[in-house]
């Protein structure tokens, strides 16, 4: 080798270093975030998600609930849901005729509509409580979970068909999943 391709295959191995190193830095909070670990996460995933229409109040109205019906694939450890937030757009048409998606917002405040209360059980008054694991928000280990909840607002919602909700479901073990759903 001669001296000009030694200088060169110096240079190049010191750059591999100092990037090596860059990366782990920027990485050491969590290393396994670097692609060498990716192997050896398993995160939750969300296998569906169905948001059907109805009211979306408390259940001594006679009206048909609404309900967001969701499964979470863990082939993890078991980890729990640990909140569920529920926020409306609609399609809102402009003076020029377009169409465009606006948030659902409350009609009295002009507030976008957050909803982060829910039931399990369409007959029930209580909501869940996502701070602590239970039946209703556990995620078994190594299968995917089905869950079905009652969203809770008050005063009371009419989520109806066509609408379009963003979700976000929080778990006890850090992760954050998230997604869209067309109300049916």
């Amino acid at each position: 080798m001669n001296s000009k391709t030694k200088g060169l295959l110096i240079l190049s191995l010191a750059i591999i270093v100092i990037a090596s190193a860059t990366v782990f830095a920027i990485n050491a909070e969590n290393p396994c975030t670097f692609s060498v670990c990716s192997a050896a996460v398993k995160n939750v995933t969300i296998s569906s998600a169905f948001l059907y229409g109805g009211f979306a109040g408390f259940s001594s109205n006679p009206m048909k609930l609404a309900s967001l019906w969701i499964s979470l694939d863990d082939p993890g450890a078991a980890t729990y849901i640990t909140s569920i937030t529920l926020s409306g757009w609609t399609k809102a048409e402009g003076a020029n005729g377009n169409t465009s998606q606006v948030m659902i917002t409350t009609s009295t405040s002009n507030t976008s509509i957050v909803i982060t209360n829910w039931q399990t059980n369409s007959k029930s008054t209580n909501t869940i409580d996502f701070s602590v694991q239970s039946p209703a928000n556990a995620i078994a280990t190594s299968t995917v979970s089905h869950f079905i909840y009652f969203p809770r607002m008050d005063p009371p919602l009419n989520i109806t068909t066509g609408q379009m909700w963003s979700f976000v479901i929080d778990l006890a073990n850090g992760q954050s999943e998230s997604g869209w759903v067309f109300v049916q």
